[in-house]
C-alpha cells in the first residue's frame, strides 16, 4: 500500500471554474440591466447569482471517481440556469436569444443530470441512459418550438417577443402540442426526482446521508418546483411580476443549491479525512500501543465497525491483534481491502463499502505499524496453540491416569483383595487342624499381602483420585489431610462444582505444597481455597525452610488452564479460571 500521491489542481477544473465564472458575470450584467423586466432573475438577481456560483463551484470541488461526471452536469446546469436571462437579453443578439431559447426546455433534463450525478447514480448504465433519454425527450421539444413558435403570433410570449432567426414555419397547433408534452415531461421529471430523492435517503447508510441528502433533498425540490411550474403556466400566462412564479424561482434556485452542496462537502469530508489520515500516519511513526491500530484507522476512516486481520503464512490463515483467527467468510463488494507487499497479503482490512476511498488513502506509514502489530499477532497465536497444546497433554496425561487408576482397581487390587480371602480361610483352617507352622506362614504371607494391597491402594490414589471424582475437591483435599504426615488446615468455600481441569489442578497444587512443606520441614499447614466469581483463590502457609528450593511441577498445570502460581517466603498463591 503506497502513500497517494499529494492532490493536483486539475486543469479541467480550473477552466471550468474561469469559464463558469465569467459566465455568471455576464449574466449579472445583462440581468440588471436588459433583462431586468424580462426574466426572474432580473426580479432576484442575488437568488439566480447564488444559485449559479454554487453550481460552479460544485464543479470545481467536486473529485473522485465520478469528478469528470459532476463537473459535465454542473456546467450544463449552469448553462441552462441562465438562459432565460439570455432569453430576455432586449436588444441582444438575435442567435444568442435564439440559442439560449434552445437551451431553456433542458432544465428538467439538467436538473435530472446533475440529482444523478451528484449522487454517484451514473456509474450504473440503466442511469446514464435514462439522463440521455430525457436530454433527448426535452431537445426534441426545444427544437420543435424553436422551428415552428413565431414570437408574434404567440400570445403567451413574455421574455423574447421581437424575432425568431431559427424559424422555419409559424405552426401554433405544432407548437401548442410540444407545449403540452413539455408541460408533462415537466410533470414526469419532478415526480421522478422526488420519488428518487424519498427512495435514496432511506437507502442511503448513516454515514452517506450527510453528503446525500442535500444533494436528494434538493433534487426533490427542483422536481416539485417544475411540476408546479408546468401545472401553473398552463392555466395561465408566465410573467417575472407573477408572485408565483417568483416563489416557484426562488424555491427551484434553493434546491438548486442543495444539490451543489453535496459535492462540496463530500470534498470537504475527504479533506477532513485527509488530514485525520495524515495524522494517522504521524501517529503510527511513533508506534501505538500494541492491538490499537484497529481503533486508530477506524477512528481515522470514520467507521467504527473496520476491522484489521493479519496473515499468518506459518498458520495459512488470517488472525486478529489478540491472534484468533478470523473466519473466511464472503464480504460484500467493496468491503475489504487486501494489504500486499511483493504480492503476497499482509493484512486485511473489512469496513463499509464507501469507507473504501479513505481505507485505499492510508499511505506508507502505516507500513511498519501493520508489521509490528503481524508480529505480534503471530506470536499470539502461537502462544495459543501451544496453551492448547498444553492442555491437551495434561488432558491426555489425567485420561491416562485415570485408566491407569481404574485398571488397578479393577485388576490387580481386586486380584490381591481375592488372595487376601484365600490365605485368611487357608490360616483358619490351619488352626483348626492344628498346624501351627503352616498356619504362621499363612499368616506372614497374609500380612504381606494385605501391605501390598494398601501400598496399591495408595499408589492408584496418586496417579488419579478418585474421590476427586466422587466426592468433589473438599472431601479429596480431606483425604490429603488425613494422609498427610504434618499437621494440615483445609478451609474450602466453593460457590458450586468446579470443572473437572480447575479440580484437578486445585488438588495436585494442595498435594504438592504439602509434600514440599513437610520435605522442608514445616511444623504445620494452614490452606485455605475459594472461589470468587470466575476465579479459584487457593492459598498456602508454611513455615518450612525458605533456603530449601520449592517443588514447582504444579505451575505446567496451572498455566495449562490460564492459571497463575506465585511463591513467597512460606507461602504459595494460585490463581485458577473457573468461569
Amino acid at each position: 500500500m503506497a502513500t497517494p500521491p499529494a492532490a493536483q489542481p486539475n486543469p479541467y477544473a480550473i477552466v471550468a471554474g474561469v469559464v463558469g465564472t465569467a459566465y455568471c458575470i455576464a449574466a449579472l450584467a445583462v440581468m440588471l440591466g436588459p433583462a431586468a423586466l424580462t426574466s426572474h432573475a432580473g426580479r432576484d438577481p442575488l437568488v439566480a447569482e447564488v444559485a449559479g456560483f454554487a453550481l460552479v463551484t460544485a464543479g470545481i470541488a467536486a473529485t473522485g471517481r465520478d469528478n469528470h461526471r459532476i463537473r459535465t452536469a454542473t456546467t450544463l446546469a449552469t448553462v441552462v440556469w441562465f438562459a432565460p436571462v439570455l432569453v430576455g437579453w432586449a436588444d441582444g443578439p438575435p442567435w444568442l436569444r435564439a440559442a439560449a431559447g434552445l437551451v431553456v426546455p433542458l432544465l428538467a433534463a439538467a436538473a435530472v443530470h446533475l440529482v444523478a450525478s451528484c449522487a454517484g447514480w451514473l456509474q450504473s448504465a440503466v442511469a446514464r441512459k435514462l439522463v440521455l433519454a430525457c436530454y433527448a425527450a426535452a431537445f426534441a421539444v426545444s427544437v420543435t418550438e424553436a422551428l415552428f413558435r413565431d414570437p408574434a403570433n404567440d400570445p403567451t410570449c413574455w421574455a423574447n417577443c421581437v424575432t425568431n432567426v431559427l424559424l422555419l414555419h409559424s405552426a401554433p397547433g405544432i407548437v401548442n402540442v410540444a407545449d403540452t408534452i413539455h408541460r408533462w415531461f415537466q410533470i414526469a421529471c419532478g415526480a421522478g426526482l422526488l420519488i428518487a430523492g424519498g427512495l435514496g435517503l432511506r437507502a442511503a447508510g448513516r454515514q452517506d446521508r450527510f453528503t446525500r441528502w442535500p444533494v436528494l433533498a434538493g433534487g426533490a425540490v427542483v422536481g416539485v418546483t417544475a411540476a408546479a411550474h408546468a401545472v401553473r403556466v398552463s392555466g395561465t400566462i408566465e410573467t417575472a411580476a407573477d408572485p408565483v412564479f417568483r416563489s416557484l424561482f426562488v424555491a427551484q434556485a434553493a434546491g438548486l443549491v442543495l444539490v451543489a452542496s453535496g459535492p462540496v462537502l463530500a470534498t470537504l469530508r475527504r479533506m477532513a479525512r485527509r488530514r485525520a489520515i495524515d495524522r494517522v500516519t504521524a501517529e503510527l511513526a511513533a508506534l501505538p500501543a500494541p492491538g490499537a491500530l484497529q481503533a486508530v484507522l477506524a477512528q481515522a476512516v470514520g467507521d467504527p465497525g473496520l476491522t484489521l486481520a493479519y496473515w499468518v503464512p506459518a498458520a495459512g490463515c488470517f488472525v486478529d491483534a489478540e491472534g484468533h483467527r478470523e473466519p473466511d467468510a464472503p464480504s460484500a463488494p467493496g468491503s475489504s481491502t487486501l494489504l500486499t507487499r511483493d504480492g503476497e497479503p499482509v493484512a486485511r482490512i473489512r469496513h463499509r463499502p464507501d469507507a473504501a476511498e479513505a481505507v485505499a488513502a492510508l499511505g506508507a506509514g502505516t507500513h511498519l505499524a501493520v508489521d509490528n502489530e503481524r508480529l505480534r499477532a503471530a506470536l499470539l497465536l502461537q502462544a495459543a496453540d501451544i496453551q492448547r497444546s498444553r492442555e491437551r497433554i495434561i488432558a491426555a496425561g489425567d485420561a491416562a491416569r485415570r485408566d491407569a487408576e481404574r485398571d488397578l482397581h479393577d485388576g490387580a487390587q481386586q486380584r490381591l483383595l481375592a488372595l487376601t480371602h484365600r490365605l485368611a480361610m487357608a490360616r483358619s483352617t490351619a488352626d483348626r487342624g492344628g498346624d501351627v507352622d503352616t498356619a504362621a506362614l499363612v499368616g506372614e504371607a497374609l500380612e504381606q499381602t494385605l501391605a501390598g494391597l494398601a501400598e496399591l491402594r495408595e499408589l492408584a490414589h496418586g496417579i488419579y483420585p478418585a474421590v476427586l471424582t466422587r466426592n468433589g475437591l473438599g472431601p479429596a483435599l480431606e483425604s490429603i489431610r488425613d494422609a498427610a504426615e504434618i499437621p494440615v488446615d483445609v478451609t474450602v468455600r466453593l460457590g458450586g462444582p468446579l470443572p473437572t481441569p480447575v479440580a484437578m489442578a486445585a488438588y495436585v497444587t494442595v498435594r504438592e505444597a504439602i509434600v514440599d512443606a513437610g520435605r522442608r520441614s514445616a511444623t504445620g499447614v494452614d490452606v485455605a481455597i475459594e472461589q470468587l466469581k470466575d476465579r479459584l483463590v487457593i492459598t498456602v502457609l508454611e513455615d518450612g525452610v525458605p533456603d530449601v528450593p520449592r517443588a514447582t511441577r504444579a505451575a505446567d498445570r496451572i498455566g495449562a488452564i490460564g492459571g497463575q502460581l506465585r511463591f513467597g517466603p512460606g507461602s504459595l498463591e494460585a490463581d485458577l479460571p473457573c468461569g
